[in-house]
């Protein structure tokens, strides 16, 4: 990967960092392939749900605005707080002033990546006609549904925002 990244750096002029993000992608891409598959589906869903449990109380990231002054504690994975943990990592840079058109562009492969893991080990819930009180009885439904909107949030308007700051 290093000597990879190196040759495409001196080809291309391209800072090396897009260029790990990139590979990241492709990983998450084949890592979703091999998902696809009925055990690797039930490892993944063991892996992120019947293991040892942890209370944490999640970021107000995970909430639209009006939303973010609600404390409520979740149980979650270890698996899933990290991902959490770089998707907010990955947010602060998103939103740095000095950000590169590049970077935010492989911000939303990476959201759609994510979007199609989960959907590829079968956790998307549709929320139709179900009370919020009803969903907060299942933790697992409840965690997953947040974490998907989350991961949906203001998709477009950031998208606009890219292409309005590209054309100037």
């Amino acid at each position: 990967c290093y000597t990879i990244i190196c040759y495409l750096k001196k080809i291309f002029l391209i800072d090396s960092s897009i260029l790990w993000i990139g590979l990241l992608v492709v990983y998450l891409y084949f890592t979703i392939t091999i998902i696809n598959t009925r055990i690797y589906k039930f490892w993944i869903n063991n892996l992120m749900f019947n293991k040892k449990i942890i209370n944490v109380k999640m970021a107000s990231f995970l909430f639209k605005k009006s939303l973010s002054k609600i404390n409520i504690k979740y149980p979650v994975t270890p698996v899933m707080l990290e991902l959490l943990k770089f998707w907010n990592l990955a947010e602060s840079i998103y939103y740095s002033p000095n950000t590169s058109i590049i970077f935010k562009t492989w911000f939303h492969s990476g959201k759609f990546f994510i979007i199609k893991f989960f959907n590829s080990i079968k956790l998307k819930i549709s929320v139709t006609n179900t009370s919020w009180n009803s969903l907060k009885k299942s933790y697992k439904r409840w965690f997953i549904i947040k974490f998907y909107y989350f991961l949906n949030f203001d998709l477009n308007m950031n998208v606009n925002k890219m292409l309005t700051e590209y054309k100037t």
